[in-house]
């Protein structure tokens, strides 16, 4: 006798983009990688079980990569750019920052960032 398989399907309810996956653990992943794409307030917003069939609803919220950024003086001195101001794409600017710096022989260097809250619903960053 052949167990029945089940299946795990993962509903994204801003976009109803369903996405199988084989099993638990892989649901888990799946919604952890989530973070890794800049989507850190992902929220389970139901979960449906029927017979040999798992249905994960959620919702990814707001994609992350778009903040506003706050520069230390030293940062926006170098960089010649303002000390405060919004940026669609927080990981390019952190990339041309380390870059910059690479340039002007720092070989060793890392961009940190810190969350400094909500502003407007858009994310207010220090790098």
């Amino acid at each position: 006798m052949q167990a029945q398989e089940k299946e795990f399907w993962l509903i994204n309810i801003q976009t109803d983009e369903k996405t199988l996956v084989k099993d638990s653990v892989s649901a888990v992943k799946f919604l952890d990688s989530l973070t890794q794409n800049n989507y850190y307030l992902t929220e389970l917003r139901n979960v449906k079980k029927e017979a040999n069939r798992t249905e994960i609803y959620f919702d990814t919220g707001k994609n992350f990569n778009e903040a506003n950024v706050k520069l230390t003086e030293e940062i926006a001195k170098n960089l010649h750019l303002k000390q405060e101001f919004f940026t669609k794409n927080l990981d390019s600017l952190k990339k041309e920052i380390n870059a910059s710096y690479r340039a002007r022989g720092f070989t060793f260097n890392r961009v940190k960032s810190k969350f400094l809250g909500m502003q407007q619903n858009i994310p207010h960053i220090e790098i």
